[in-house]
């Protein structure tokens, strides 16, 4: 998903404070697609399920996410399976798990 889809996402997502799930699994968004998703996280305090399957996310992508999901405090479900994360991604991922909140579920891509 990119140009013309990002920005409809953008649109939806923009006051629904009270969306608490959201899946965009399998939409090649890349870090990139995720970069600007995660500036869209801001308005949405009451997310808890967020899955980012299967969309080429790498480390600065899941660095930018781990940022951005400090101001989702219900966030109890993230599914980054099948994405190209490694050991830096990872280590923000689990440094927000640790110091921000506990999510009851975390997949990555060893899951898969």
């Amino acid at each position: 998903m990119r140009g013309e889809g990002m920005g409809r996402l953008a649109g939806a997502l923009a006051g629904c404070g009270r969306l608490a799930g959201l899946g965009v699994s399998e939409n090649k968004l890349g870090d990139e697609g995720v970069g600007r998703l995660t500036r869209m996280l801001g308005d949405c305090p009451a997310l808890a399920h967020l899955n980012l399957s299967g969309n080429s996310i790498g480390s600065a992508g899941a660095g930018a996410l781990a940022g951005a999901l400090r101001g989702c405090p219900k966030l109890a479900h993230l599914n980054l399976a099948h994405n190209w994360i490694d050991a830096d991604g990872v280590g923000a991922l689990v440094w927000l798990a640790r110091r921000v909140y506990c999510p009851s579920s975390l997949r990555s891509a060893s899951d898969a």
